[in-house]
C-alpha cells in the first residue's frame, strides 16, 4: 500500500512513461490514441498547466480503496491513459479559476476499468472538488446500467474512510458539504428527472448504445451556470452509425484530426486502425483498442477468448465489437453467416424442390438460364404439399417491407427447408434503398412481390395465407405483435390460423438464432433462391446482451433484414413444440 507521496510520484511518473512512449513509438497504440496525446501535448502548450491541481486529486484518490474480483480489495490504481484524461480534465486550465475542459469523449474496448474511473472521478466531484452543492449525475443506456455504478461507488465508498462523512441512499450519495448537500445520484433513461438539477457533473455510460442523445444533452444544457461544469461520454463502439452517438463519435474524431477547433473537448479513442486488422488479432492489435491491457484484462485471456469467438460467427461479431472497439456495421459483410453459405443452401433447395417448368430467368446461384416457376402475385409455392410447416411474419408497420419465412422440418434428415415472401409496397420512396440501390430488378424477377397500394395490402396478405393454407398443413403461426396491426386478427378470424406473438428481445430470439446459423453452417437449412434474401443477409449485424442472447439488426435506417427476422421468429415458434427432439439427440 503506497503512501500518499508515493501514490502522487508513482503515478506522475506513470503519466510521463506514457506519454514518452506514446509520443516515440515504443509502444503500440491506435492512430487515434496518438493523437489525442498529441491533442493533450498542444493543449497543455496552449493553456494554463496547473499540476497542483492535478495532484490534489491524485491525493484523495490514494486514500480510495477499490472492490476486486480477483484482487479482494486495493489502493485505487489509475492506469497510464486515464491519468491523461485525469491531466486534461484538472491540470488544464483557461484562467486561474476556469478549467479548459468540459466535456469529455472518451470510447475504448470493454473490460477496460471504465466504470471505476467513472466513479472515482464522480466521488472527487463530490467531496474533494470545492463545488458549492454539486450535482453529480449518472446516467446510461438504461436505468438499471446507471444504478449499477451507484452501487459501485458506494462499494467503494463502504471500502474506505469516507463511509464515515457519506450517505448511500439506493439511487443517491450524498455528502454533506459546508455550503449545502453534494449529491451523487442515478438518472432515468427519459429524462424526466433531469431538468433544473443545476447539473455540476455528468457521466453518460455506454453512451454509443443510447438511443439518442436527449439525455446527455439536457445534462449539458443544465449545467450552464457552473465555474467548471464537466461531462463525460464514454462507451464501447455501438451498432449503427445512423444514431446521434456516432456522430459524436465524429466529432471527436474531427476534433483529433484537427479538422474542428473545440479546445473545451478532451477526446480518447482507442480502436484499430482499419478493420481488416481484425482478422489477424494478435497481442499488437489488442493493445490499440485495450489501453488496459496487462492491467485489467490480460493477453492470454483476450487471445483465447478470440480463438473460441472465431468458432460461432455472431460470436466473433461480438468480440470485435466488445474487444476491438469495432462498430458493428464496420464488422463487414458477411458478419453474421457467409453468403456462400446461403447460396449453397439455395442451389440444394433448388435441386430438390423446384422443377423445370415455367418463365426462363438467369439463375442467381450460377448465372446459367434456367427454367424457374415465378408468379408475381401470388408467389409459386416449391415446398412438398401438405408440408407441415410453421410461418415467421415481420410486418412492416406503415409502408416498407414485409417478410414472411415458411418453415418445414425433416426429421429424418435432421433439416429445414424453407421459402420466403417478399411483400412491397408501391409506393416508391422504398423501392430504392440506401445507397441508391433500386429493388425493381427483383420486382420484375419475382423475388419481390408488390402491393398495389403505397401500404401493406392486407387483402393480398389474406390470399397469400389463404393459399399458403390450401397448399400446407400450417400448425403455427409468429409474428411481431408491435407491428402486426390488424392482419393477424384477420388471419385468425377468416381463415381460423393459430397465430402467436413473439417477443422481439435477445432472450427470446437468441437459442433460435444460434440453431438457425448452426443449420445453415452444416448446410442442413435449406432456402428457396431469392436475390433478396441474399441481399437481406448482407444488412444483417447482430446485437448481443451481456448474457450472450442475441437477435438481428439491420446496418441502416434504409436497409432489410425482414424476412431473416421472419425466419428468426419462425424458428422460435418451431422450438416451442420441437425443442425434445435435441434433448433426445443429446
Amino acid at each position: 500500500m503506497l503512501s500518499r507521496d508515493e501514490f502522487v510520484t508513482e503515478h506522475l511518473n506513470r503519466l510521463d512513461q506514457y506519454i514518452k512512449e506514446v509520443t516515440g513509438g515504443t509502444i503500440t497504440v491506435s492512430g487515434y490514441e496518438k493523437k489525442s496525446v498529441e491533442y493533450f501535448i498542444r493543449l497543455k502548450g496552449k493553456y494554463l498547466w496547473k499540476p497542483e491541481c492535478l495532484i490534489k486529486v491524485l491525493r484523495f484518490f490514494s486514500f480510495l480503496r477499490i472492490p476486486t474480483v480477483s484482487k479482494g480489495i486495493i489502493q485505487a490504481e489509475i492506469m497510464p491513459f486515464q491519468l491523461l484524461w485525469l491531466a486534461a480534465i484538472y491540470g488544464l486550465y483557461k484562467d486561474d479559476s476556469t478549467r479548459l475542459i468540459n466535456q469529455c469523449i472518451f470510447s475504448t474496448g470493454k473490460k477496460q476499468s471504465k466504470s471505476t474511473w467513472c466513479g472515482l472521478v464522480s466521488l472527487n466531484a463530490l467531496c474533494n472538488d470545492r463545488e458549492p452543492s454539486a450535482r453529480i449525475m449518472i446516467g446510461a443506456n438504461s436505468t438499471r446500467q446507471a444504478t449499477i455504478i451507484i452501487k459501485y461507488i458506494a462499494d467503494i465508498v463502504e471500502q474506505s474512510f469516507l463511509k464515515d462523512y457519506i450517505y448511500v441512499w439506493k439511487s443517491s450519495i450524498i455528502h454533506h458539504g459546508q455550503t449545502g448537500d453534494n449529491i451523487i445520484t442515478a438518472v432515468s433513461t427519459d429524462g424526466k428527472n433531469i431538468q433544473g438539477l443545476n447539473t455540476s457533473v455528468s457521466v453518460v455510460d455506454e453512451f454509443c448504445y443510447a438511443r439518442s442523445m436527449d439525455i446527455a444533452n439536457k445534462l449539458r444544457t443544465g449545467s450552464v451556470s457552473r465555474t467548471n461544469p464537466l461531462q463525460i461520454l464514454i462507451s464501447t463502439a455501438g451498432e449503427s452509425r445512423t444514431t446521434e452517438a456516432y456522430e459524436v463519435m465524429m466529432l471527436g474524431k474531427n476534433i483529433l484530426d484537427q479538422v474542428t477547433e473545440n479546445d473545451s473537448t478532451f477526446v480518447f479513442i482507442a480502436e484499430l486502425d482499419h478493420p481488416d486488422e481484425a482478422n489477424n488479432v494478435t497481442a499488437e492489435i489488442l493493445r490499440k483498442a485495450n489501453p488496459a491491457l496487462g492491467y485489467t484484462v490480460m493477453v492470454d485471456q483476450l487471445l483465447d477468448s478470440y480463438s473460441k469467438s472465431k468458432l460461432n460467427a455472431a460470436d466473433l461479431a461480438a468480440f470485435k465489437r466488445d474487444h476491438l472497439n469495432m462498430w458493428a456495421e464496420d464488422v463487414g459483410t458477411g458478419l453474421w453467416v457467409d453468403l456462400d453459405i446461403i447460396r449453397t443452401g439455395m442451389r440444394e433447395y433448388r435441386t430438390r424442390f423446384i422443377n423445370s417448368t415455367g418463365s426462363t430467368s438467369t439463375d442467381l446461384l450460377t448465372g446459367e438460364t434456367v427454367q424457374l416457376v415465378t408468379n408475381k402475385v401470388i408467389p409459386k409455392l416449391t415446398l412438398p404439399p401438405q408440408s407441415r410447416v410453421v410461418i415467421g411474419c415481420d410486418f412492416s408497420s406503415v409502408s416498407d417491407v414485409t417478410g414472411l419465412h415458411v418453415m418445414t422440418y425433416n426429421k429424418q434428415a435432421d433439416e429445414f427447408y424453407c421459402e420466403n415472401i417478399v411483400l412491397l409496397p408501391s409506393n416508391t420512396k422504398v423501392v430504392t434503398r440506401k445507397g441508391g440501390l433500386s429493388l425493381q430488378k427483383w420486382i420484375d424477377n419475382g423475388s419481390i412481390v408488390q402491393n398495389n397500394l403505397p401500404v401493406l395490402n392486407d387483402d393480398l396478405v389474406l390470399e397469400i395465407f389463404r393459399q399458403l393454407k390450401r397448399r400446407y398443413k400450417i400448425e403455427n403461426i409468429g409474428y411481431d405483435e408491435r407491428l402486426s396491426g390488424i392482419i393477424v386478427q384477420k388471419i385468425q378470424n377468416k381463415l381460423g390460423l393459430e397465430c402467436t406473438p413473439v417477443k422481439q428481445d435477445a432472450y427470446s430470439l437468441g437459442k433460435p438464432l444460434n440453431l438457425i446459423e448452426k443449420y445453415l453452417t452444416l448446410g442442413k437449412y435449406l432456402i428457396a433462391p431469392n436475390e433478396m434474401i441474399l441481399y437481406q443477409a448482407k444488412q444483417i449485424v447482430i446485437w448481443s446482451d451481456g448474457n450472450s442472447n442475441k437477435k438481428i439488426m439491420k446496418n441502416g435506417s434504409r436497409d432489410s433484414v425482414d424476412n431473416w427476422v421472419a425466419a428468426n421468429i419462425a424458428m422460435n415458434i418451431w422450438l416451442r413444440d420441437n425443442e425434445y427432439l435435441f434433448s433426445e439427440r443429446n
